[in-house]
C-alpha cells in the first residue's frame, strides 16, 4: 500500500541503456560482470511444490497437475517490526514459519513478501548477501507450511527517512536509463538464482508504480520522442487537450518499456517464472483525480507484456470509506467493480492483489478519526470478494496483521490483530478461501450485467469525463444488483 496524497525506449530514437551480459555471455569493455547462482536452491524441509502456471482457457492459475489454483492469502509483515515494517532488518525466521503455518491451517495458500531495496540491493549489481540468506530462510519456511509466495521489489517502504533510500532509487526510476538498468540487473540476478523455485508464485515488478510527471529524465526522453525541444504540458485538467492526451500516452510508452526491459531480463533466466506489476486502483481513470496521479501503467497496455495482471484497490471512491451509510458502501463497491472490469478486461487471470479495510479501532488518516467495528471489516471486505468473484481469480488481504503504530488503515486492516488474535475477517476470510478452493467460485469469471464503457483517453484530461462515468457506471451496478 503506498499512497499518493489524499529504459530503453524503441525505434523512436529514444535512449537506451547498457545491455547486460547474461549467463555465459562475456561483460563487453565498461559493462558490470553480474556473478549469479544459475542452479536452483534445494526445496525446504516440505519439499517443492508443484509449479503454478497459467491457463488461458479459464482464465485463471492451475497447478502443474492442471488443478485449478486460486490465490487467497495476504500481505505479510509481522506487527512488531515497527512503522514503516522493518521486516528484513527484523526478520524472526521461527515467528515467519510459526505465521505460515497458522495461514495455512486456515486454507490460505499465498502470501505477498516486499523486498526492500535497502536490505537486498544498496548498491546495483549486487545481491546483498545477509538478505539472501534471511529469504532462502523464508522460502524454505514458505515449503515446509505449503505456502506460495509472491515476492515483490523493489519498494523502499524499510528507507524512511529518505538518506536511508539507495541512492541509486532516489530519481526517476522508469524515466532515467540508469535507474532502469539497475532494475534490470537486480531482477535477472533474482530469476537466475531462483530459477525454477516453484514456491515463488510469481515476480511481481513493482509494488503500485507511477510514471513522473515532470522530471529531467521524462523531459530529456519527451524531446527525444518529438525530436525536437518540447515542453511538458502542465498537470492540469485540459479537456480533450491533444498535446496534453498525447503526453499521457507517452506516459504509458515510458510504463511499456520499464516493463519489457524487467520482463525479458527475468525470462531470459527463468522462462517459466510468472511476471506481473502490481497496478495501483489510478492505473484506471475511473474517478476523478489530477491528470497526474494517472500512474501510465495502462492495463491493456501491459498485458501484452505480462503473465496475469493483478491490481490494488481501497474504498476511496468518495475519501476515505468510514462506514457512514450503505450508500457509500455501494458507491465503493461500484467503483471497485469498475477497476477490476478494466484491468480484467485483456483476458488474462486478474488478481486483487491488495484490498480490505479497517476494523477493531479508528483509522487515522481520513479526518476526525471514525472507529468501526470487526464485524463491519467483515462485513464490508467479505461483500468486495463477492462482488469482485466474476472479475478475479485470487484476493490477498493488506494485511496477516494489524500494525499498531501504522499510520493509515494498516492499523486495523489485518486478519489478526497485533498481538496475533484472530479478527472476524480473518474468520470469514478463512470460510471464504475453504469454499473457493474446494469448489470454484460460482459466477463464471468475466460474466457481469451491461456496464457504460469507459471513454478512456477523456478522462485523461478531464476529471468531469471521469466523474460522470463513475455515476454512470454506479447507475448500472445498481440496476444489477438493488432491482426492486
Amino acid at each position: 500500500m503506498r499512497r499518493r496524497d489524499f529504459c530503453k525506449l524503441a525505434a523512436t530514437g529514444v535512449a537506451g541503456a547498457l545491455t547486460i551480459p547474461w549467463n555465459g555471455a562475456s561483460a563487453k569493455a565498461g559493462q558490470p560482470h553480474i556473478e549469479v547462482h544459475a542452479d536452483p536452491l534445494p526445496a525446504g524441509p516440505g519439499g517443492p511444490l508443484p509449479k503454478v502456471r497459467v491457463h488461458a482457457g479459464w482464465r485463471g492459475l492451475v497447478t502443474g497437475e492442471n488443478k485449478p489454483f486460486i490465490p487467497i492469502g495476504a500481505m505479510y509483515f509481522r506487527a512488531s517490526d515497527g512503522w514503516t515494517p522493518r521486516f528484513w532488518k527484523e526478520f524472526d525466521a521461527r515467528a515467519a514459519l510459526k505465521d505460515l503455518k497458522t495461514l495455512k491451517a486456515m486454507s490460505f495458500n499465498t502470501v505477498r513478501l516486499w523486498l526492500t531495496s535497502l536490505s537486498f540491493y544498496p548498491q546495483p549489481g549486487v545481491l546483498d548477501p545477509a538478505a539472501i540468506e534471511k529469504f532462502d530462510q523464508f522460502l524454505a519456511a514458505a515449503e515446509e507450511a505449503g505456502i506460495y509466495v509472491q515476492v515483490c521489489g523493489l519498494t523502499t517502504w524499510q528507507g524512511r527517512p529518505k538518506n536511508e533510500i539507495p541512492i541509486w532509487q532516489r530519481g526517476d526510476e522508469y524515466a532515467d536509463p540508469k535507474a532502469v538498468e539497475d532494475q534490470v540487473q537486480f531482477w535477472h540476478l533474482m530469476a537466475s538464482r531462483y530459477k525454477g523455485r516453484n514456491v515463488i508464485l510469481t515476480y511481481e515488478l513493482a509494488n503500485e508504480p507511477t510514471v513522473m510527471w515532470n522530471t529531467p529524465a521524462m523531459q530529456a526522453l519527451w524531446n527525444k520522442w518529438n525530436n525536437k525541444s518540447t515542453p511538458i504540458p502542465p498537470a492540469k485538467d485540459n479537456p480533450g487537450n491533444s498535446a496534453l492526451l498525447a503526453y499521457q500516452h507517452f506516459r504509458e510508452y515510458v510504463a511499456d518499456e520499464w516493463t519489457r526491459r524487467q520482463v525479458d531480463a527475468i525470462k531470459q533466466a527463468d522462462p517459466e517464472a510468472l511476471v506481473t506489476v502490481g497496478l495501483v486502483q489510478w492505473s484506471v481513470p475511473a474517478i476523478p483525480n489530477p491528470v497526474d496521479v494517472y500512474s501510465a501503467f495502462r492495463p491493456q497496455r501491459q498485458a501484452k507484456l505480462l503473465d496475469f495482471m493483478e491490481i490494488h484497490c481501497y474504498p476511496l471512491a468518495d475519501g476515505g470509506f468510514t462506514y457512514q451509510s450503505e450508500a457509500v458502501e455501494v458507491a465503493n463497491l461500484s467503483f471497485m467493480e469498475s477497476i477490476l472490469k478494466e484491468t480484467a478486461a485483456p483476458g488474462l487471470p486478474t488478481m486483487l492483489a491488495e484490498f480490505g479495510w479497517y476494523g477493531g479501532g479508528a483509522c487515522p488518516n481520513f479526518g476526525p478519526p471514525i472507529p468501526a467495528t470487526q464485524q463491519q471489516q467483515a462485513d464490508f471486505c467479505a461483500r468486495e470478494v463477492k462482488t469482485s468473484t466474476p472479475l478475479v481469480c485470487g484476493w490477498l488481504n493488506w494485511a496477516m496483521f494489524d500494525d499498531p503504530v501504522a499510520a493509515d488503515v494498516t492499523r486495523f486492516s489485518g486478519l489478526f490483530t497485533a498481538d496475533g488474535k484472530e479478527k472476524a475477517w480473518g474468520r470469514r476470510f478463512s470460510q471464504l478461501a475453504r469454499e473457493y478452493q474446494y469448489n470454484l467460485p460460482p459466477v463464471p469469471l468475466g460474466k457481469i450485467g451491461p456496464r457504460p464503457e469507459l471513454p478512456w483517453d477523456m478522462c485523461l484530461t478531464s476529471s468531469a469525463a471521469a466523474e460522470k462515468f463513475r455515476v454512470e457506471y454506479l447507475a448500472a451496478f445498481k440496476r444489477e444488483h438493488f432491482r426492486s
